[in-house]
């Protein structure tokens, strides 16, 4: 869970790092039940730089797959 914290992860993304949903809700609803959970609103620079890789990826998928095939 600290993992996820630091990595900037919702707790939306939590059901993935783990098996079970109704576990990962019991255990977040444990440890954010006497906590202060404070969103800046910022994106990290990590954050934003992959974002940029996969839209870059997105979009050179999408002009490929346009283009018209030589022949």
């Amino acid at each position: 869970m600290a993992g996820m914290a630091q990595r900037g992860s919702d707790f939306c993304t939590a059901a993935r790092v783990f098996a079970d949903a109704k576990m990962t809700t019991a255990l977040l609803d444990r440890l954010t039940h006497h906590c202060h959970i404070v969103e800046t609103g910022n994106d990290s620079y990590r954050f934003q730089h992959s974002t940029g890789v996969a839209k870059a990826r997105i979009r050179s998928r999408e002009i490929a797959r346009h283009e018209p095939v030589p022949g």
